[in-house]
């Protein structure tokens, strides 16, 4: 996929950008695009913005047929540094802006051929002090599957460390810091491949409208697939168990790579080699993500089901917090604690 492929002549290509009205900054792109028989509209402000983003739709006379959403602002801070405007500042764009977009074009009646939202891995897998970039890139990810419920295009592509264009190709220290971990670097031609492909799959089917696939994980149940979300860059340059890769997903078990197979559920957690160490792992587990403080390792080990585990683990939550008469701050207090060491 190039620019010439896609750039159909007497067509309009909106940019809309806070840094879009800097005199010079795009000449060239500009002059290429109408090289290409293209007309580049020039919009300066922010898609947080709705009335910037009402002005860029109403920029052109002509049907909107796409959308290309790459906005991005990154205010990194650990999580107890982290004040409301660093939060709003990363998810605004992502949030606010997707749903900017998505608003305004259903009231213009605008019928799109593709509805592509740039996300990152870090709302996949986490990034250290990106809490609030994460959770915005989250929100896109299901913004997807909400378009679809709707009956509307949509896809996002899950980026990761690009090289040669983009935030980390302008701050070689950062892009030096993530070869030195191992991580997969990506290049320009990976998001275009990509952004090819994802237009072919905006579309709605009954496959990614389901979000099913023909894979079982269990009794009645299926894996959710959904086509049109592509994950990039999402690997390392090392094996996983070699000492020199440092990525910071490198221990997610998210990231091992499993045969699908059926799980039973009805299975005693000490037919499936949960032992006396795997138990303190687990109970570990309970106790950071899910704030299940009172399991013990012998309800672990002497659990007839992992079902019944499971179901152990939610009376717990229930008696924690259904029976509280706290405000909602202190319930969003008592909540942190469970997570903060």
């Amino acid at each position: 996929m190039t620019l010439k492929d896609n750039c159909k002549p007497r067509s309009d290509v909106i940019f809309l950008s806070r840094s879009a009205g800097e005199a010079g900054k795009y000449d060239k792109f500009v002059q290429e695009l109408k090289a290409l028989g293209c007309s580049a509209v020039m919009i300066s402000g922010g898609v947080s913005v709705v009335e910037d983003v009402e002005k860029a739709v109403n920029a052109t006379k002509r049907p909107i047929r796409g959308v290309l959403q790459a906005s991005m602002i990154l205010r990194d801070r650990n999580l107890p540094s982290m004040n409301f405007d660093d939060w709003q500042a990363a998810t605004d764009p992502k949030v606010k802006g997707t749903w900017n977009l998505h608003e305004v074009l259903l009231k213009e009646n605008q019928t799109m051929d593709f509805f592509i939202v740039f996300s990152s891995w870090s709302g996949l897998v986490g990034q250290p002090g990106q809490m609030n970039y994460a959770s915005g890139n989250t929100f896109l990810d299901a913004f997807v599957q909400y378009r679809h419920s709707q009956g509307l295009t949509g896809a996002v592509v899950d980026v990761g460390v690009v090289d040669d264009v983009g935030y980390v190709s302008q701050n070689a220290r950062l892009l030096d810091f993530f070869c030195m971990t191992s991580t997969h670097i990506l290049y320009e031609q990976d998001i275009l491949d990509a952004l090819q492909l994802l237009m072919t799959r905006s579309l709605i089917t009954l496959d990614n409208a389901r979000g099913e696939k023909e894979v079982g994980i269990g009794r009645g149940r299926r894996a959710f697939v959904n086509k049109a979300q592509l994950a990039l860059g999402l690997r390392s340059t090392q094996p996983l168990s070699a000492q020199n890769n440092r990525t910071t997903w490198r221990r997610d078990p998210r990231m091992a790579l499993f045969a699908h197979e059926n799980l039973d559920v009805n299975q005693a957690p000490s037919s499936i080699g949960v032992d006396s160490l795997v138990a303190i792992e687990l109970r570990n587990w309970f106790r950071q993500t899910l704030g299940c403080d009172s399991m013990t390792i012998l309800e672990i080990l002497g659990s007839d089901s992992l079902l019944s585990l499971g179901k152990r683990s939610a009376n717990m939550l229930k008696s924690k917090y259904a029976s509280d008469v706290m405000t909602g701050k202190e319930h969003v207090q008592e909540y942190m604690n469970t997570k903060m060491p």
